[in-house]
């Protein structure tokens, strides 16, 4: 029998059910377990949103085996948003991409770059998960749902690392990429403190929309007239973005071209 058919059929479980067995020969750390749980309901509410468009996911505690270490868990999402059977697909599918973590070196190099799942921040919540068997001896986790499951023991955990060692190599996450606009409308939102070296923060639509990204003025003419008067102008800009993980992580604005007042209205 093998790991997508060894699921508990003694007990049949509910659609939207994970059950977690821990084998353990001593103690486990409650901040070790605590880590790994919470890393569990965020990889969970990451993968949901990116395949069944519902950020509002919660996984609770339904209940305890008596006499035992099974964890029984809901998977609650707000029934107007998506189907049932959507949500639960997403389930088994985020089950299926940790199990298969470990025969990654299997999958083309470029398709480990296009993975948008394996972002930085998640491969290290799915190690959080591994650590906590890699660190206590003898203990295993198994994750069950009605059709999957997820063992990870000390004959897959080495496996499980070499394969987050080898993502880390091919997407290159602390490389920071820096990308060059030309003729982009800003907006400031905040002027902090004039010794910081980032001292600003504005929105740029085009880019980023709906999030102000820490902002360096570099051209000194430009700060000047941009500081001037910040908050009741937009101000079109030449500008390169700092990207780390996939994630803009700065602006900095080069040029000055024009400043448009913003409607009184707004």
């Amino acid at each position: 029998m093998n790991e997508k058919e060894n699921i508990n059929k003694e007990n049949k479980m509910e659609e939207n059910e994970i059950k977690l067995t821990i084998t353990r020969d001593n103690n486990i750390s409650i901040k070790d377990l605590s880590l790994a749980l919470t890393s569990f309901d965020s990889l969970l509410k990451d993968y949901l949103t990116k395949n069944s468009g519902s950020a509002d996911v919660q996984l609770n505690l339904k209940g305890v085996e008596k006499g035992s270490d099974i964890f029984f868990m809901e998977v609650v999402v707000a029934a107007s948003l998506i189907p049932i059977g959507s949500y639960i697909d997403s389930v088994n599918g985020l089950f299926e991409f940790i199990r298969n973590l470990k025969d990654i070196f299997k999958k083309p190099v470029e398709e480990i770059k296009e993975d948008k799942f394996l972002t930085k921040t998640n491969v290290e919540k799915i190690n959080n998960i591994i650590e906590v068997v890699e660190n206590n001896q003898g203990a295993s986790f198994q994750f069950n749902t009605n059709c999957q499951v997820i063992n990870i023991n000390p004959t897959n955990i080495k496996q499980f690392k070499e394969a987050i060692t080898l993502i880390g190599k091919i997407k290159e996450y602390d490389k920071e990429e820096k990308i060059f606009y030309e003729n982009v409308l800003i907006q400031m939102q905040t002027v902090k403190d004039s010794k910081k070296v980032v001292k600003d923060a504005a929105y740029c639509y085009e880019i980023v929309p709906h999030q102000a990204i820490p902002t360096e003025i570099s051209d000194v003419e430009a700060k000047r007239e941009i500081l001037n008067d910040p908050f009741n102008n937009y101000f079109l800009v030449d500008l390169y973005v700092n990207r780390m993980d996939g994630k803009v992580k700065l602006y900095r604005v080069v040029k000055l071209h024009n400043i448009v007042p913003k409607d009184s209205n707004e």
